[in-house]
């Protein structure tokens, strides 16, 4: 007896679990794993098996009533790419590839693609990531919203609130990125580190703008960081930040401004002449380095086959 192929995405592999992951294997898979969580099943989990071309616009995971039914499962890139994510001229907050994150993880996962939206939190893999884990992850292509003041970034929109935590690590941006408040890995950060991570994507902000986080607010820290993007605003511009609440803490990170241009928000220290070695983004802790040697004269983290954007 011979049995029917199954259609993309009708069944997949795994239980959904941290140990059983769902495997996915195709854009139909990862459609489905996305339709799952949006049905209320928000707590699964998923490994990419392969890389995944998207078509069509992609409607996001956990972007409706946000937090209420935001994702709180482990998603594993396991190092492959998702190309082709298509969301444009989104009417509603919280766009990416995840709407929001509250409690859960993106990890090892590389995506290319173009985000346009007209309302807030927008980026390139989570657009709110509210209480919850980036690491080792990369975003190319474009993220912008129309919103006077909207947060976007590359990575993520918006991270943390005043109650929870959230954290970026090890993660890149090569993307463009427009807004309101916008930086090249978080629009705003409240309550959250951003640590091992570097952008050279062009940022423009009609608000702040900066190569890592637009705005660093209360008890955020930012640590082992470097940005050679060019940053363009009309308020205030930062090589890392653009705007550091007082108590929100910024270690030894890097920026390179091009020729003849100065921030208006001066955090971190420039780059200088003999350029930025692995070396010199050790963690203060642990004496350990995140980095490794690019093929461009700036590192590149250790994840990294290359410093090729996807």
């Amino acid at each position: 007896v011979t049995l029917p192929a199954l259609a993309e995405g009708e069944s997949l592999k795994g239980s959904g679990t941290e140990k059983d992951p769902y495997l996915i294997e195709n854009a139909g898979d990862l459609a489905a794993f996305r339709d799952k969580v949006n049905n209320g099943d928000n707590a699964i989990c998923a490994k990419l098996t392969n890389d995944i071309t998207l078509s069509g616009n992609w409607t996001p995971f956990a972007y409706k009533d946000a937090v209420k039914n935001a994702f709180t499962g482990t998603f594993d890139g396991d190092n492959h790419k998702i190309i082709g994510l298509k969301i444009q001229n989104a009417t509603n907050s919280d766009q990416g590839l995840f709407g929001t994150v509250n409690t859960g993880t993106v990890k090892n996962l590389m995506v290319e693609g173009n985000i346009s939206s007209s309302n807030n939190n927008v980026g390139g893999v989570v657009g709110n990531l509210y209480n919850g884990t980036v690491v080792n992850c990369s975003f190319t292509g474009t993220v912008r919203s129309t919103k006077s003041g909207a947060y976007v970034g590359g990575i993520a929109g918006n991270a943390g609130n005043k109650s929870k935590a959230a954290t970026i690590s090890g993660c890149v941006n090569y993307g463009s990125v427009n807004g309101g408040t916008v930086g090249g890995i978080v629009g705003c950060a409240t309550k959250t580190t951003v640590e091992n991570s570097y952008n050279t994507g062009e940022i423009n902000g009609t608000e702040k703008s900066a190569g890592i986080a637009g705005t660093l607010g209360k008890s955020c820290k930012v640590k082992n960081c470097f940005n050679i993007g060019e940053v363009k605003g009309t308020v205030t511009t930062g090589g890392i930040t653009g705007f550091k609440n007082g108590n929100a803490t910024i270690e030894n990170c890097y920026y390179k401004a091009p020729t003849g241009v100065t921030y208006t928000c001066e955090q971190g220290t420039v780059i200088q002449d003999d350029g930025l070695t692995p070396e010199k983004l050790k963690d203060a802790t642990s004496g350990e380095t995140a980095f490794k040697d690019g093929s461009n004269g700036y590192p590149i983290l250790k994840w990294q086959e290359s410093d090729a954007p996807v």
